[in-house]
């Protein structure tokens, strides 16, 4: 399986890349107070706004630091009757790996409450690299952030958000 790679401390992460929509560069967020741990705002993204979880604080309890390499994983979670994306924010988003799935590790979820995220652990070019489970992240109090209704959202969450530009595949396209 073709899978990107990043960083969350000094351990390597990897998202399956048919999951994947768009790899973008970080970017200005709306902030949602009160939202669960995890959450670090709304990401204006192809006429939608998103929910961006910041992978290193729900993981190590800290924030991504700002750095050339940190992007936001843009990834469809979207259910039988419902469209969503989400964005995962993440350091070190530079590589892709072919990992082989029939050489993957289960890990023991029993002792990791709370870690629902967490999918197998893989060898691949001697490295361990622990796959991310996008399915996992998706509590209800996330799922909730989805089920908005338009109304809400284009007063909430729009109408705060129309001084940021919408981010494109384009880079060089500004809305």
């Amino acid at each position: 399986m073709l899978a990107i790679v990043f960083n969350l401390g000094e351990e390597r992460f990897a998202l399956e890349a048919t999951q994947l929509l768009s790899v973008v560069p970080a970017a200005p967020l709306r902030a949602l107070p009160g939202a669960m741990p995890g959450v670090v705002g709304m990401l204006p993204f192809r006429r939608r706004h998103i929910p961006v979880v910041d992978l290193e604080l729900l993981v190590n309890g800290v924030l991504c630091r700002e750095r050339l390499s940190t992007r936001i994983l843009v990834v469809d979670v979207s259910s039988a009757t419902q469209s969503r994306w989400l964005g995962l924010r993440v350091e070190g988003a530079l590589d892709s790996l072919t990992l082989n799935a029939d050489a993957a590790q289960a890990p023991d979820r029993a002792q990791i409450p709370g870690a629902d995220y967490l999918g197998h652990l893989v060898q691949a070019q001697e490295q361990t690299v622990q796959v991310v489970r996008v399915e996992g992240l998706l509590t209800p109090e996330l799922v909730s952030l989805f089920e908005m209704s338009p109304a809400a959202a284009s007063t909430d969450i729009a109408a705060a958000v129309v001084e940021l530009p919408m981010l494109d595949d384009n880079p060089e396209r500004v809305d």
